[in-house]
């Protein structure tokens, strides 16, 4: 069996981006509840699995730093 040439994929969440879902996940907390809070986690994690599988997938939020975006929810984007 041949070896695969590929590297493997590494997303990094940038410190913004990090302090933006806590503040999503607490705003959820106080106006939503439990149930809410784990569909948006279940939402992060789909979109983790779909990128490390093919992260070209995703359209381009900065094609020179090659940073490409995920539409989470209507109202929202994450960027790798």
């Amino acid at each position: 069996m041949a070896k695969s040439n590929k590297q493997p994929i590494t997303v990094t969440i940038s410190p913004q981006a990090k302090e933006d879902i806590l503040k999503i996940l607490d705003y959820l907390e106080q106006e939503w509840g439990q149930k809410v809070i784990n569909d948006f986690l279940q939402k992060i994690d789909v979109f983790y699995q779909i990128i490390l599988i093919n992260p070209r997938l995703f359209s381009f939020h900065n094609k020179r730093k090659n940073i490409r975006k995920y539409a989470l929810t209507k109202r929202g984007l994450l960027s790798k």
